[in-house]
C-alpha cells in the first residue's frame, strides 16, 4: 500500500447527515480513504489517535466583517493573523468577508485588493462577498466580471447607511434576476430603514440604549424579507437572509421555501443566546449590534427554525471591537447607531454545541449542519467543503465532546477586552483544527502556520440556486 501523510483512527466521523466509526486517510490535503476499524490500514507518515473524539468537517462562517477589526489591531495583515488564528483554535477552517469596494474600485476591483490584502496573512482558507454601495447600470457588469472570477455571492442591504443605497423592489428585481442566470447568491440585510425612521421619531428619549429594540424593531426586518421574498418569487432568483432575528421573519422564509423558492436564511449566536432584555441592563453596551436582539418568543422561534431546517447556517456576523470604544460611541451617537463585534469568532462551535446537543437535544449531525454543510452548499463551496467525503479537503476537527470548559476573555485569542459569553459554561471543545492536512491547532495551542490560507473560487451548484437545497 502507498504511504499517505496522515491517518485518524478510532474517531467518529459526523456529517450532516450521517455518523460512523471510521478512520480517515489524508494526502496531499485530501481526504483519500474512510476505512472500518478492521480494514487494512496504509502506512502513514503521522497517526493520530481520536478514541472519544467526534471528527467533524472544518467549520464556515459564511458572514464576517473581519477587516474591521483593523480599528483594533492597527492594521490588516495583524488583524487577519490574529482573527483567523482565533478562527482555527475554535474548530474553524474557512471563513468568508463581506467586502464593501472603496471609492472609486468596482466591486471586483475592491475584491482583488482586499484579497492582495490577506494572502500571506490567513492562517485558514477564505472567500468574500461584495457589497454594493448603489443601484448604477454599471453594477451589473461590474458582478457579471465578479462570476467570471469566481466570486458566486455579493451583499446588498434594504437599509441605506454607512454609504449604501438603501435597496428596493426594482433594484431587488434586476439584481436577483442577474443572480438567476449567473447562479450567483444574494445576500441581504433586511431592515426596512423607511420604517425605522419612522419610527425613531416616534420613540422618546430612542438614543438611549434600553431603546435600541424599539428603534429597529422586528417588523422591520419583517417587513424588509416579505418584500425581498416577493420579488424572488417573480424572478426565481436566490436570496440568503443574513442574520435573522425575528420569529414573523422566519415564517416568511418558511413559507418560501415550502414553495419551491431558493430562499435560505442565517441567524447567529447571539440572537439564538440573548434577548432584547439585556438591554436595560448594566450589560446592554456590550450587546449593541445591527440588527439588535430581539424578543423571547423570537429566539424560541429560530430554534424551530434550526429544528425543521428553515435556518441553514449560523454565521457569527463578527466585526471585532472593544468593549471601552462601544461606550464612547454611545456618548457621541444615538445607541441604533452603535454597532460592533460581540467577540466570539472563537467560541461558534463550542456553544452552538452546547444549546444545541447538549441543552435541547439536537443530533451533534445538525450543528455541523447549521455550522459546516449548510454554509458550503448555499456558498458553492461543497463537497470540497463542509462534509469530509473521499475527494474532499482534509479540513477536519477532532472534538471532544465530554470536556467543560467555562468561558473566560482572557483565555481567547482575538485581542479583544471582552466577550460576550464571559461566564459561561460550554461541553465540547475542538481538540485539534486540521487545514486540508495540515494541523494549525492543538489543545489551545496554534502549532502551525499562520500563512497557509487560500483563496476560495466559488462555482453554486444549480440544485441551490433553483430551490432550497440546503
Amino acid at each position: 500500500m502507498q504511504q499517505i501523510d496522515l491517518l485518524i483512527v478510532g474517531g467518529e466521523v459526523i456529517n450532516a447527515f450521517s455518523r460512523r466509526f471510521l478512520d480517515v486517510a489524508v494526502s496531499e490535503g485530501k481526504v483519500v480513504g474512510l476505512l472500518n476499524s478492521d480494514a487494512p490500514k496504509p502506512p502513514a507518515r503521522k497517526v493520530i489517535q481520536a478514541k472519544g473524539l467526534y471528527v467533524l468537517p472544518g467549520a464556515i462562517d459564511p458572514h464576517t466583517h473581519l477587516g474591521s477589526g483593523a480599528k483594533v489591531f492597527g492594521n490588516i495583515p495583524a488583524t487577519m493573523k490574529a482573527c483567523t488564528q482565533a478562527l482555527a483554535l475554535g474548530g474553524t477552517t474557512t471563513v468568508m468577508e463581506m467586502i464593501p469596494p472603496k471609492k472609486g474600485m468596482t466591486l471586483f476591483e475592491g475584491a482583488s485588493q482586499a484579497r492582495a490584502e490577506r494572502e500571506g496573512n490567513m492562517a485558514i482558507d477564505f472567500a468574500f462577498h461584495p457589497s454594493i454601495p448603489s443601484s448604477e447600470d454599471s453594477v451589473m457588469a461590474q458582478l457579471e466580471n465578479c462570476a467570471d472570477e469566481g466570486i458566486a455571492s455579493f451583499h446588498a442591504s434594504f437599509e441605506g447607511s454607512r454609504g449604501r443605497e438603501a435597496l428596493n423592489e426594482g433594484i431587488l428585481y434586476h439584481l436577483l434576476t442577474l443572480a438567476r442566470e449567473r447562479r450567483m447568491m444574494m445576500i441581504v440585510h433586511a431592515e426596512d430603514s423607511r420604517l425605522n425612521e419612522a419610527i425613531i421619531k416616534q420613540t422618546p428619549n430612542a438614543g438611549a440604549v434600553e431603546k435600541v429594540s424599539s428603534c429597529r424593531p422586528w417588523l422591520s426586518e419583517t417587513s424588509a424579507v416579505r418584500r425581498a421574498v416577493f420579488v424572488s418569487e417573480l424572478t426565481r432568483g436566490p436570496l440568503y437572509f443574513e442574520h435573522l432575528g425575528a420569529g414573523p421573519s422566519l415564517n416568511a422564509v418558511r413559507s418560501a421555501r415550502l414553495a419551491g423558492l431558493p430562499v435560505y436564511a442565517e441567524t447567529c449566536p447571539h440572537y439564538l443566546c440573548f434577548s432584547e432584555e439585556i438591554y436595560k441592563t448594566s450589560r446592554g453596551v456590550e450587546f449593541l449590534k445591527s440588527p439588535p436582539l430581539r424578543r423571547k418568543a423570537d429566539v424560541e422561534a429560530l430554534w424551530r427554525g434550526i429544528q425543521d431546517g428553515t435556518i441553514s447556517s449560523v454565521a457569527t456576523d463578527e466585526s471585532l471591537a472593544l468593549l471601552q470604544k462601544k461606550r464612547e460611541a454611545t456618548e457621541q451617537l444615538p445607541a441604533y447607531q452603535v454597532s460592533g463585534g460581540l467577540n466570539q469568532i472563537e467560541l461558534r462551535l463550542a456553544v452552538m454545541q452546547t444549546e444545541m446537543v447538549v441543552r435541547r437535544g439536537m443530533p451533534i449531525e445538525k450543528v455541523v449542519h447549521c455550522l459546516a454543510t449548510g454554509p458550503a452548499m448555499v456558498f458553492g463551496l461543497y463537497p470540497r467543503k463542509g462534509t469530509i467525503e473521499i475527494g474532499s479537503d482534509a479540513d477536519l476537527v477532532l472534538f471532544d465532546p465530554k470536556v467543560t470548559r467555562k468561558i473566560r476573555n482572557e483565555d481567547l485569542h482575538q485581542g479583544t477586552d471582552y466577550t460576550i459569553f464571559e461566564g459561561w459554561q460550554v461541553q465540547g471543545i475542538p481538540r485539534m483544527t486540521i487545514l486540508r492536512g495540515t494541523i494549525l491547532a492543538e489543545d489551545g495551542c496554534i502549532v502551525g502556520p499562520d500563512d497557509g490560507g487560500q483563496w476560495l473560487a466559488r462555482k453554486i451548484d444549480p440544485s441551490v440556486t433553483g430551490g432550497p437545497a440546503a
